[in-house]
């Protein structure tokens, strides 16, 4: 059965994979969210308008509804949702485990469709989007033991060289 592993932030994500039998997961995919990142002003945010009250030269701000920030996190979540149910009715992954920041994971969690929620084995609040892969390697076992077995690698192990002869 082909697992995968979804380590995800507001502003990138990375797909592993594998297949239960091999002792490896190897980097399927890699999605960049460059606004995840972004500051207010280049979301196309300006600053919160003003309003003039009814007696007076007095004015009052007016503060966003929905902060520029969050609709990314919503726009992204959505994003990895949909790929995840598409590929999960495509049969390319079996079980899943996502591992996010506690707010993020929060927003995928409510957009992942039915198909995606049946493999869903497990689902962890952390920010791993900046470790690097034998780092993340180590960590991801002591946080999904029963995901990962202990055997298991993120890179695929290094074949031997062989030399001209064969040995």
């Amino acid at each position: 059965m082909t697992r995968w592993i979804l380590i995800a932030d507001v502003g990138r994500a990375c797909i592993f994979g594998g297949n239960s039998l091999h002792g490896y997961m190897r980097l399927l995919r890699r999605i960049a969210n460059p606004k995840g990142r972004a500051h207010r002003e280049t979301l196309g945010a300006t600053a919160p308008g003003r309003v003039r009250k009814s007696v007076g030269n007095v004015y009052s701000s007016i503060n966003w509804r929905t902060d520029p920030h969050e609709i990314e996190t919503k726009r992204f979540a959505q994003r990895l949702a949909k790929l995840l149910e598409r590929e999960r009715v495509h049969d390319r992954y079996g079980e899943l485990a996502i591992v996010a920041p506690p707010h993020f994971l929060g927003a995928l969690r409510n957009l992942i469709g039915v198909h995606t929620a049946d493999a869903l084995r497990d689902c962890v609040p952390q920010d791993c989007s900046k470790f690097r892969i034998r780092e993340l390697d180590k960590h991801l076992k002591t946080i999904l033991p029963d995901f990962m077995r202990a055997e298991a690698n993120l890179v695929e192990p290094v074949k031997p060289a062989t030399t001209p002869d064969g040995k």
